[in-house]
C-alpha cells in the first residue's frame, strides 16, 4: 500500500483532510498510526488514526470504522513528516513524500523522496535505511558503493 503525504483523508464517506506523517516504529520497521489534518500539516488539529483501520481506494486513503481496540501510545516511535530530510553521506538528497508499507505487517518497504517540487521521486527499500534519528532517514552506502579501493 502506497501512502503519499497531502493525500486525501475520508472517512464515513466525507472528507476529513489530508495525510501528514506517520508513526514508525524503528526497530521493527512498523507503522504504527497515520496522521492527518484538514490542510496536511502537522499541528495541535492534527489527528491519528491506527495504520489497521486504513484501505486505499482511487479517491485517497479511506479510514474503516470497524477497527478493534485503539492502539496504545508508544514511546519509542519516529515521527515521519514531509519536514523529513533524506541524507546520503551527510548530504540532502531531499525530503520524504511517500511510503510503501505492507498491509499484513505493517511493516515499512521502502520511501520516496523528492529533492524539489520539479524533479522527480526516487525510492529507497527500507534494507538500505536507517531510521534511528528523529527528523532525518540516513541511506546507507554499504550494498551500493561502487568505489575501487
Amino acid at each position: 500500500m502506497d501512502l503519499m503525504l497531502g493525500r486525501h483523508v475520508r472517512e464515513h464517506g466525507h472528507r476529513s483532510g489530508r495525510l501528514a506523517g506517520f508513526e514508525l516504529e524503528p526497530a521493527t520497521s512498523r507503522i504504527t498510526r497515520i496522521i492527518f489534518s484538514r490542510d496536511g500539516n502537522l499541528g495541535a488539529q492534527a489527528m491519528t488514526r491506527p495504520l489497521s483501520a486504513v484501505e486505499i481506494t482511487a479517491s485517497g486513503v479511506e479510514l474503516r470504522a470497524e477497527v478493534a481496540a485503539p492502539v496504545p501510545a508508544e514511546s519509542d516511535v519516529v515521527l515521519l513528516s514531509r519536514s523529513t530530510r533524506i541524507v546520503r553521506r551527510g548530504s540532502d538528497r531531499g525530503r520524504l513524500v511517500g511510503i510503501a508499507v505492507d498491509p499484513a505487517t505493517q511493516r515499512m518497504l521502502s520511501i520516496s523522496g523528492r529533492q524539489h517540487w520539479f524533479t522527480g521521486r526516487f525510492t529507497v527499500p527500507i534494507a538500505d535505511l536507517d531510521c534511528s534519528q528523529a527528523g532525518e532517514i540516513r541511506i546507507s552506502d554499504q550494498s551500493h558503493d561502487t568505489r575501487a579501493a
